[in-house]
């Protein structure tokens, strides 16, 4: 059996959270960063995430999330996240901070989001000097 994703969606933004009653809050969705000078801090930045994985049942599975450059150089720590999907096409949220990223230097970053070695998502950051 072929496994499968459906992303619904990912949003960067300044945060997300859950409601008491289970829903989701984002607030500041974004895909800039505006800074005066670089190298820049940014300090902290939320990913939410929510997709089906299909015939992924049966063992843990990892979600990795990783920041990159234009040169594809990983930017700050990847995000490892241990899944447990008990049941097939099993909807998946999922909610990560990433917090003091280092930039370098203004231009395309690309967030990627790897399901067991399966891209299931490449979402653009532009870091703009103002």
């Amino acid at each position: 059996m072929n496994k499968e994703v459906k992303l619904n969606f990912v949003h960067l933004c300044d945060n997300a959270f859950w409601s008491a009653d289970r829903k989701l809050n984002l607030i500041g969705i974004f895909t800039n960063i505006n800074a005066l000078e670089f190298p820049v801090v940014h300090p902290t930045f939320s990913v939410a995430v929510n997709f089906v994985a299909k015939n992924f049942v049966g063992k843990k599975n990892t979600l990795f999330i990783t920041l990159l450059d234009e040169d594809e150089n990983e930017v700050g720590e990847k995000l490892e996240v241990k899944l447990n999907i008990a049941k097939d096409e099993q909807e998946i949220n999922f909610i990560g901070n990433v917090v003091n990223t280092l930039f370098e230097r203004p231009g395309s970053y690309s967030l990627n989001l790897e399901l067991e070695e399966m891209l299931i998502a490449k979402v653009p950051l532009f870091l703009n000097k103002i």
